[in-house]
């Protein structure tokens, strides 16, 4: 659906070849790192990502996958699967701006509370709601793994990345374009993040 511009929240199309490429790059360039446990949206297409990286890894035989719900891109209710041109024009035909004013211009919770307005069903996630999901899972992370020296990864999806980053550190531009299976870094100590690798 990326390949095609459509929007891809809960709605779940396979990977392309070249975003099975692209997991399996990363897991190159991570086969050293050892990992406590490998989370992951539920979600198929990063399900298939999280084994395609794992596999790669030295330490694939210590390393559990756990698939968390919390982790699952927006869900852009009726929209989801439409063209995004077609979404984004409706934003801003009622915000009253220009398409390329809405990356420009616009918060991730200004973008994600006029997606829901623009939602016929209004069952859209506002990014408040959107956040309360992901909180409740970075919190069952970081209380899973308590130890100062835990490393964990998270496959997830493009706007939980973006929120999580923005909720760490509102001076990194997250609103750029997110490389597939691209890695970025958090260091967290006492419940307090720092981004140390953005969208690399």
């Amino acid at each position: 659906m990326n390949k095609y511009k459509k929007m891809q929240g809960w709605s779940d199309a396979p990977l392309t070849q070249q975003g099975i490429q692209d997991a399996i790059a990363t897991g190159k360039r991570l086969l050293n790192q050892k990992f406590d446990v490998i989370y992951t949206s539920d979600l198929g297409r990063t399900l298939t990502t999280a084994k395609l990286i794992k596999e790669e890894n030295i330490y694939r035989n210590e390393t559990n996958i756990i698939p968390k719900q919390e982790f699952r891109e927006t869900f852009f209710g009726s929209l989801d699967g439409s063209f995004s041109d077609y979404v984004y024009g409706m934003i801003a035909e009622k915000l009253n701006i220009e398409v390329s004013d809405i990356f420009k211009t616009l918060s991730l919770e200004e973008i994600a509370d006029a997606l829901k307005e623009v939602d016929k069903t209004k069952e859209a996630e506002s990014q408040k709601e959107f956040e309360q999901r992901i909180n409740k899972g970075v919190a069952e992370v970081l209380k899973d793994n308590k130890n100062s020296d835990s490393k964990v990864m998270i496959v997830t999806h493009g706007n939980v990345i973006r929120t999580i980053v923005n909720m760490v550190d509102s001076s990194i531009p997250v609103k750029q374009e997110l490389k597939n299976s691209g890695v970025t870094t958090i260091e967290f100590t006492d419940g307090k993040g720092k981004v140390v690798g953005f969208n690399e």
